[in-house]
């Protein structure tokens, strides 16, 4: 997982200059040429990428190079990647209430969604 974010506070509110979240799964984390997918996110994207997508590491019947192609999605909370991590890969949370936790925490992630302010396409 790598995350950067860049933010300000202004006129007494926090604003966001830059977010970019990359989550990939990889058969060895040690060779960054080994990932099987990975979403990126990106608060400023290139106009011509969707700004939430998932790269596939594979090649399709055709010998098409999947690596290269940007399949749209939403946008995905911290919370939901960390849900993810903890349901489906094993990852021992901290805290024995972790649900409610992060589902708390992902209400606010929906109030204050930024990307629905600024109007990202694709």
């Amino acid at each position: 997982m790598h995350f950067r974010q860049i933010v300000r506070v202004e006129s007494g509110k926090v604003v966001v200059d830059e977010c970019r979240y990359i989550y990939s799964l990889s058969d060895n984390p040690d060779d960054e040429a080994k990932w099987l997918f990975r979403y990126d996110y990106s608060i400023t994207p290139d106009k011509m990428v969707p700004y939430a997508h998932i790269h596939l590491n594979a090649t399709s019947s055709a010998r098409e190079d999947l690596r290269k192609i940007h399949f749209p999605t939403g946008r995905l909370s911290i919370e939901q990647i960390l849900a993810h991590l903890i349901c489906e890969r094993g990852t021992s949370p901290k805290n024995e209430n972790w649900f409610e936790i992060l589902a708390e925490s992902h209400k606010g992630f929906l109030k204050r969604r930024q990307d629905l302010e600024l109007g990202l396409f694709p």
